[in-house]
């Protein structure tokens, strides 16, 4: 989720929350990443495709964030379809390509 251009972008990314993940070992991860729209993305995908999630993860990632807007996927076209106040993306990529 730093570097989409290098794994597939948003898709994949949101492929591989449905995996058996140590949830606490990526938080901490993110942190360490200190790239704030990594912590908006995964916070949207986590939402998005309702990935059961204790709560403390999401007012975590909710507190890291920036206020700024960044993209989804910035390998995407630049081009918003909607926006997601909560966690402060411009969305680029239909629900329907981060489903699977």
């Amino acid at each position: 989720m730093d570097l989409p251009q290098h794994s597939g972008g948003a898709p994949e990314a949101a492929k591989s929350l449905h995996f058996h993940l140590n949830r606490d070992k990526v938080i901490e991860y993110t942190d360490r990443l200190g790239n704030r729209t990594v912590h908006k993305r995964l916070g949207h995908l986590i939402q998005l495709l309702d990935i059961d999630a204790p709560s403390h993860i999401l007012r975590h990632l909710k507190a890291e964030i920036s206020s700024g807007y960044g993209w989804l996927d910035p390998t995407a076209p630049k081009e918003a379809t909607e926006r997601d106040t909560t966690w402060r993306l411009k969305i680029n990529v239909p629900k329907k390509a981060l489903n699977g």
